[in-house]
């Protein structure tokens, strides 16, 4: 008896796993929920153009689940968070969330004006998070209300593939919009961080994947916006993959480490920075020449991989008169590294020499590559007057000497 039994509830327990499986194929059940804790796994496969729409409770996508979903402009898209005064959590863990539609738009918003009060969660632990155009955290519900609601997006593991990340609303609100990445990989072509509300961005780790130049977006806070704004590097090491794209990094605070690849320039909205930098195949593009003062000041340098430095020169004299005022044999401090180790010391005491690539440079610019990362060095000086590239003429000739453009005659002179 006891055999039939278990039997009946082995047949019982496979009926409700199939009626729910059907369940879940059905796009309209598993993506809209109102309370309460939902888990789905492998059963759950969601090929839809329906939204996902979380009014309270938590939705975990755990690892083989996948749902595909629409959502695609600011007022129809998916939402975490909306009409309660609950907040709304959606965890995934292992499986798959893509807000796709087939213009190639989706939209995801974690905390809006949709939303009456309380804090929404999105959180990637591990598996993929796929916005194809927006992903947003406490704005506005069709950019229109002030938000009450906060919205968190923390990013812990797996991968998250966005086309923009939007930072808070674009009126005076109360809500606060919140990025944490401390881990896995976040692949975006931009992130602006908005006028109306309090945001924080912790770089904690991770690796943040840029598809285009200059992906910081940051406006300034409305005057009449009592929030704050914070931006910190925390990571041991935070990662910044610039995939060949020049990058304006703008300020941020933080003790952590923030390491650089991928080739682009960098340049820092700061001259002094509170992180130390960890350099890889990177290339650091640090503005006007200064005499009288570093370029870049920072706590700790590590360097494993080539290095490129970008630096220009005050505005180029003419000819002639270079030929009537020779430049005075002085030099520029590029680096300045504060209580550096004697290896990182020594790595900075050799001279770097001019490259010629790329060939194309703006006006006065010379850019310095290291050898590789057995002898990667970065110069602490950049002299006026190298050595000539050519001979100079004879004193004695009385020959006319030919003319040469500016940027020859810079390279017989060095840079001034």
């Amino acid at each position: 008896m006891k055999t039939i039994s278990r039997a009946k509830t082995w047949f019982r327990a496979l009926v409700a796993a199939v009626i729910c499986a059907a369940m879940n194929a059905e796009a309209g059940v598993p993506t809209n929920i109102d309370g309460g804790v939902y888990n789905y796994g492998a059963e759950t496969q969601i090929n839809s153009t329906d939204r996902i729409l979380i009014y309270r409770g938590t939705m975990n996508i755990n690892e083989g689940a996948s749902l595909k979903v629409g959502g695609n402009t600011s007022s129809t898209c998916n939402f975490i968070g909306i009409e309660k005064n609950d907040p709304a959590y959606l965890n995934i863990n292992g499986g798959t969330v893509w807000c796709s539609t087939a213009n190639g738009s989706g939209y995801l918003a974690v905390g809006s004006g949709m939303e009456k009060t309380g804090t929404s969660v999105l959180t990637l632990n591990s598996g993929i998070l796929k916005v194809d155009a927006v992903l947003r955290s406490a704005v506005q519900w069709n950019d229109g209300a002030s938000v009450t609601a906060s919205g968190t997006i923390n990013i812990n593991g797996g991968e998250a593939t966005v086309g923009t990340i939007y930072m808070g609303a674009t009126t005076v609100s109360t809500g606060v919009s919140t990025l944490n990445l401390n881990g896995g990989t976040l692949t975006t072509g931009n992130i602006t961080f908005r006028t109306g509300n309090g945001q924080v961005f912790t770089w904690g780790g991770g690796t943040l994947v840029a598809t285009k130049a200059n992906i910081f977006s940051v406006q300034a806070l409305d005057a009449s916006n009592t929030k704050t704004r914070t931006m910190q590097i925390t990571g041991n090491p935070a990662s910044f993959n610039t995939a060949g794209y020049d990058q304006a990094l703008p300020a941020f605070t933080g003790t952590g480490k923030l390491r650089l690849t991928g080739g682009g320039a960098v340049k820092f909205a700061q001259s002094t920075l509170t992180y130390g930098l960890m350099l890889d195949g990177a290339a650091l593009n640090l503005g006007m020449l200064n005499k009288n003062a570093p370029l870049l000041t920072v706590p700790s340098l590590e360097i494993t991989g080539p290095v490129t430095l970008c630096v220009e020169r005050p505005p180029c004299r003419s000819r002639e008169d270079i030929r009537s005022s020779p430049a005075p044999r002085r030099s520029a401090t590029f680096l300045s590294i504060r209580s550096p180790s004697p290896a990182v010391r020594a790595r900075l005491s050799a001279k770097a020499t001019p490259s010629t690539s790329p060939p194309k440079l703006p006006p006065c610019c010379r850019r310095f590559s290291t050898a590789g990362a057995s002898t990667a060095t970065i110069p602490t000086a950049w002299a006026d007057s190298p050595a000539r590239t050519t001979a100079p003429p004879s004193r004695s000739s009385t020959t006319t000497p030919p003319s040469a453009s500016p940027a020859a005659t810079r390279g017989r002179r060095g840079l001034i």
